[in-house]
């Protein structure tokens, strides 16, 4: 299968793969809770729509999820 190969070559790139990606994980759930308890979100004084919420959820669910694929991904 052809893709994007990034062999870590340390632990300490592996250990920094994986707070990525829960930290990654934690603001995808963030996002989900403000959707699911129907939080609004004030920043200044815009209120930030739903829907960019579910951006982020899709964007930062796919980020924790290349971080930890990358994390286990072993050199051949």
């Amino acid at each position: 299968m052809a893709g994007i190969q990034l062999p870590v070559r340390s632990i300490r790139e592996r250990t920094m793969l994986y707070i990525i990606g829960t930290l990654f994980a934690a603001v995808a759930l963030i996002h989900w809770s403000r959707i699911t308890l129907g939080l609004n979100l004030t920043l200044g004084s815009w209120l930030v729509p739903v829907w960019l919420s579910w951006i982020a959820i899709i964007a930062t669910t796919y980020l924790s999820y290349l971080s930890f694929h990358f994390a286990l991904l072993r050199r051949k």
